[in-house]
């Protein structure tokens, strides 16, 4: 059943509350530099994480194995951090799919019972009642999970959490109150606690990265920014009201398809491409760090590796020298030709290529579909070297495409 979207307080925001388009030109630079730091920060992490799995897989870490274990376990922590900045600025990478965003939150649900516990009544959205929309279902659940705890950490002595979802149709005087919002059909979420709520300066604050009232040892800050990201970037639209000891809402409206298109392609593994340990691989990375850590990895697993710090370079190897890769592992984002226009081109001049693409920080949704419709695999950053073996693996015995 859908509804139709009408002004009031039952169905939208109030006045007072923060849209997406009124977040200010501050917060909008820090977007970009968050972008930009999370880039550089991902490839720092990869070389230390990276780098200290190794000397415990070669030495057990010897007597300093808890040194070498805290760096790994700090690397790890730092990754979650970057995670959220990414969200943050949009520029995740996506994986969409069309889904039903009530199967999404059965995704989190488990979690979000334990998290409530006994004190707070968490009341589920009705089953198999909303349209479909196509989103990346991991990250519109870890959203979700956000929200969630969010409610849950403003009720300390207990109090009720509801989550409702429902198909609503917006039209041209309803978008009059949801602005940037344009009219036509969504799936509406609303996320409504009873806790402690927020003050006007606070709520105007609340999408800012590392804005707290938690203290620094309770919170990052880093909650509803991570929210406010992966809603942008899936393309939704997102409010907050609240008032103080009223309780908070959260209302997030999706697009809804009436005939969604799988933007993402899989393939079932029917032969062994080569053996595990044996191909010829082309490594494209700009940062000098990642890439000798990773052909020295992949050296080391019996690959023969050519590398190169950016397409131009690349492109010599195949066409000059007449290197011609089994696989090519390239990162996205690199200056003058990107990691996806080099894949899509020698994709086409060799066909068969298999191709992994990798980066921590991109500025749209990565294709994970070749020019001929097959998977490509995709690694994110910073990666772990058991990672980075298994990708690599898998992408050498993924079938060529008939």
């Amino acid at each position: 059943m859908h509804h139709a979207e009408t002004p009031g307080a039952a169905q939208t925001p109030g006045p007072d509350t923060q849209t997406i388009a009124q977040v200010t030109e501050k917060v909008e630079a820090v977007v970009r530099l968050a972008g930009g730091v999370a880039h550089d920060f991902n490839n720092l992490l990869t070389v230390i994480a990276c780098n200290a799995q190794a000397i415990l897989e070669a030495s057990d870490g010897g007597e300093h194995r808890a040194e070498v274990e805290e760096i790994a376990l700090a690397a790890r922590r730092a990754a979650v951090l970057t995670h959220q900045l990414l969200a943050f600025s949009r520029q995740l990478v996506l994986n969409p799919r069309a889904t039903q965003l009530d199967h999404v939150v059965d995704l989190v649900w488990d979690d979000l019972t334990r998290a409530a516990g006994r004190s707070i009544r968490l009341h589920r959205p009705d089953r198999d009642v909303s349209g479909e929309i196509v989103v990346d279902a991991a990250q519109v659940a870890e959203a979700v999970r956000h929200l969630v705890f969010n409610a849950i950490e403003a009720m300390p002595d207990g109090g009720d959490i509801g989550l409702t979802i429902m198909d609503v149709d917006v039209d041209d005087h309803a978008v009059r109150t949801l602005r940037p919002m344009p009219p036509g059909p969504y799936v509406r979420l609303e996320v409504r606690d009873t806790g402690v709520g927020m003050d006007a300066t606070t709520l105007r604050r609340a999408m800012e990265p590392f804005f707290t009232t938690k203290g620094q040892k309770h919170g990052t800050g880093m909650g509803l920014p991570t929210v406010f990201g992966i809603v942008k970037q899936s393309g939704g639209f997102m409010w907050l009201d609240s008032q103080p000891g009223e309780g908070t809402t959260c209302v997030v409206y999706f697009p809804r398809v009436a005939d969604p298109v799988l933007l993402s392609r899989t393939r079932t593994p029917v032969r062994a491409r080569i053996a595990e340990g044996e191909g010829s691989i082309l490594l494209v990375e700009d940062e000098d760090l990642v890439r000798q850590l990773t052909r020295r990895t992949l050296v080391r697993e019996g690959y023969q590796v050519v590398d190169a710090p950016n397409a131009h370079a690349a492109l010599i190897e195949v066409r000059e020298r007449g290197f011609m890769p089994s696989l090519l592992l390239t990162d996205v984002v690199m200056p003058g030709m990107d990691g996806r226009e080099l894949a899509s081109l020698l994709e086409r001049e060799m066909p068969g290529l298999a191709v992994i693409l990798m980066s921590g920080f991109v500025d749209s949704r990565v294709p994970l579909a070749g020019v001929d419709g097959t998977a490509r695999f995709f690694l994110e950053k910073p990666f772990t070297l058991e990672r980075l073996r298994a990708l690599v693996r898998d992408a050498m015995r993924a079938p060529q495409p008939s």
